[in-house]
């Protein structure tokens, strides 16, 4: 069951006097449901509401957002530096997270915030707000990176993401800890399709 999936019983829960519909709701509650956090959607708000269910017991967490449809006025999802702070806080023992189609903002260090026990790090049809107008290696959102997660695998397409994704960032995230190789490529689903990934770790 999806995130959106147990925040809809939560919430239909505080509107209703069906003891059944409430019995559900607690059970969305469990723990066990948070461990592998999987939300999808276009409105900050309501990502917001799966704070409170995240913990310590959480693992890994993947964020989807969707294209923006200017016909309805939905835009892409922005993942905002409140929500990256909860996650710190509130996930010391997230080990996996994926940022998909979705809007990470230079200026507040995104890949900063995350846990420091994080192992792996997928990034797909990511779009960046506020990158420097001169890129240069240390404003790559990748510069260091592995000084703060020495064992981190980093998960990503250079051609999906070749609208930002420059030869500095490719310099950051080739792992020194192993002798360089270029990318050693395989097949990863996404969106139901096979797409070839670098992984550099």
């Amino acid at each position: 069951m999806s995130a959106n999936e147990l925040l809809r019983l939560t919430e239909a829960s505080d509107s209703s006097k069906d003891k059944f519909t409430k019995s559900l709701a607690r059970l969305s509650g469990d723990r066990n449901l948070w461990r592998d956090v999987k939300w999808h959607g276009s409105d900050a708000s309501s990502l917001r509401k799966i704070v409170r269910f995240l913990g310590k017991f959480t693992v890994s967490v993947t964020l989807v957002g969707s294209d923006p449809d200017p016909k309805s006025g939905r835009k892409r999802l922005v993942i905002s530096e409140s929500f990256l702070n909860s996650i710190q806080t509130r996930c010391p023992k997230l080990e996996s997270i994926e940022f998909n189609s979705c809007v990470l903002d230079y200026n507040v260090a995104p890949l900063r915030k995350l846990p420091l026990k994080l192992k792996t790090l997928i990034i797909h049809r990511v779009d960046w707000l506020n990158l420097p107008n001169i890129r240069t290696l240390p404003g790559s959102p990748f510069f260091k990176i592995y000084k703060r997660f020495p064992k981190l695998k980093i998960v990503l397409d250079p051609d999906v993401e070749k609208k930002w994704f420059l030869s500095y960032d490719k310099e950051c995230i080739e792992n020194p800890s192993r002798k360089r190789k270029h990318g050693e490529r395989y097949l990863r689903r996404f969106n139901h399709q096979d797409v070839e990934i670098i992984d550099f770790y």
